[in-house]
């Protein structure tokens, strides 16, 4: 076992085997231990943990960041309106950016969770490792999202999370009740949810 540094300062483990390809790089990063193939593989994990999004999208008014370069070309979807991977469940049909989400929302048809929490006692699964390593974050205690708004500093355990929070200081309340009369907004899609039915109690 031999150990690198990097120009943060930050070490990480090698651990040999008896073939150079089957080496893994280890995130030491307080309560990570993300495990991974290759440095350049280490060195876009560590975007998790310092923040740092250096793919930026060139669309004229955009500019928004990204970790990985796959997220980039993900994102860039949105303003193609491009949708190439369809849904063949029957009755589906839904589109998807790339082909790893449609094989991971064919879990949702199958049933299927690969992905399974190995801490003592717990033994969750999921259909998306994504979803498992935020889910083990849950055990680790590492909320590497942080809030960046002056004075406040909340952490979380996922990204989607921290959006939602940010709205507590911007004011963004973006799910709209459509009942008619109504138009009261929320921040949580959740939210929403939950307010419309008071309306369904009001329904003939």
């Amino acid at each position: 076992m031999h150990r690198l540094r990097f120009a943060n300062s930050l070490s990480v483990r090698t651990i040999g085997s008896t073939s150079a390809t089957l080496k893994s790089y280890i995130c030491e990063w307080p309560n990570c231990g993300q495990t991974c193939t290759s440095i350049y593989q280490l060195k876009v994990h560590m975007h998790v943990h310092t923040g740092e999004r250096p793919y930026e999208c060139d669309y004229p008014g955009c500019g928004k960041g990204f970790s990985k370069i796959s997220g980039l070309n993900r994102h860039k979807c949105v303003h193609t309106g491009e949708r190439r991977y369809a849904c063949d469940y029957p009755g589906c049909g839904k589109k998807f950016y790339e082909g790893g989400h449609l094989r991971s929302h064919k879990r949702v048809h199958t049933g299927e969770r690969p992905y399974v929490c190995d801490h003592p006692g717990c033994g969750r699964a999921f259909a998306r490792n994504e979803n498992l390593r935020s889910h083990k974050r849950v055990h680790t205690g590492e909320r590497p999202h942080v809030c960046d708004y002056p004075g406040c500093g909340g952490a979380f355990t996922r990204n989607a999370n921290l959006k939602v929070h940010i709205r507590v200081h911007t004011g963004e309340r973006p799910y709209v009740c459509d009942y008619p009369g109504c138009g009261r907004a929320f921040t949580r899609n959740e939210n929403l949810k939950v307010h419309k039915r008071v309306h369904q109690d009001e329904l003939p």
